[in-house]
């Protein structure tokens, strides 16, 4: 698939997200007027909100000026390019779903598929823990959010997560899936697995039919709880908890 648009990574809101660089969009969709009034019009016309559907950063020029560079989400990127209504927006819009998909298809080819593949997964998180237990150590005495947090919480279900932070199971299920935490079979990313934000919980069973196979159970880690909290708490999707955050200082 040729490359229409720079697709990166960038942290929006707290969560790290795929984006686009609002300027380059700008140029790709040919529009007339000028970058500075397309985009602070297309931001007050839709609605758009700073940290939840796109973060602006301020850049120096190269003869001594500044300029205002915009990264955008996916999905706000694909809304400008309905909004534009032409031949290049349909294509860039078509061309962002491609890259979706492509980027869920490899996502899911990461989940394990057997026993062995499980257990290599399962040796690589506790590498992983190791190393970051080593890191805490070399750190002290600062103490981070996530280590404060794992005095009050351990790793727990979704289910579990919901109830602390006071919402519906399947709205944070729903929420996970929507984030790329989770896939429809509610199994971790191994993306979000090493961010230390979720863990698979892995357990080999005997299947009827398939013979030795594996149930992968996703758990939220103290870390995890704390990202997804905030975040919500800066999209309004939840109100604060003053008995919650005590547990976070």
């Amino acid at each position: 698939m040729t490359e229409l648009i720079p697709i990166k990574s960038a942290t929006i809101g707290g969560e790290e997200i795929n984006a686009v660089n609002a300027r380059e969009l700008h140029a790709f969709l040919g529009v007339k007027s000028k970058f500075r009034d397309w985009i602070n019009n297309r931001i007050s016309d839709f609605g758009f909100t700073e940290n939840v559907d796109f973060s602006s950063f301020a850049k120096n020029l190269a003869n001594g000026g500044r300029t205002r560079e915009y990264l955008v989400s996916i999905d706000m990127a694909k809304e400008l390019c309905m909004v534009e209504r032409n031949a290049k927006g349909k294509e860039a819009r078509l061309y962002f779903i491609d890259c979706e998909k492509k980027l869920k298809e490899a996502k899911a080819s990461q989940i394990p598929q057997s026993l062995p593949e499980a257990l290599r997964l399962a040796a690589d998180l506790a590498e992983q823990k190791m190393q970051l237990e080593a890191q805490i150590k070399e750190d002290a005495p600062k103490v981070s959010f996530s280590d404060t947090v794992q005095k009050s919480f351990g790793d727990m279900l979704i289910r579990e997560a919901a109830k602390a932070l006071g919402l519906n199971p399947t709205f944070l299920f729903d929420w996970l899936r929507s984030r790329g935490w989770i896939n429809k079979k509610n199994e971790p990313y191994q993306e979000y697995c090493k961010q230390g934000v979720i863990r698979p919980r892995i357990s080999p069973y005997d299947h009827p039919e398939k013979g030795p196979s594996v149930s992968v159970t996703a758990h939220i880690t103290p870390k995890g709880l704390y990202r997804i909290y905030t975040t919500l708490l800066k999209e309004g999707l939840v109100k604060r908890n003053d008995q919650l955050e005590l547990s976070f200082k």
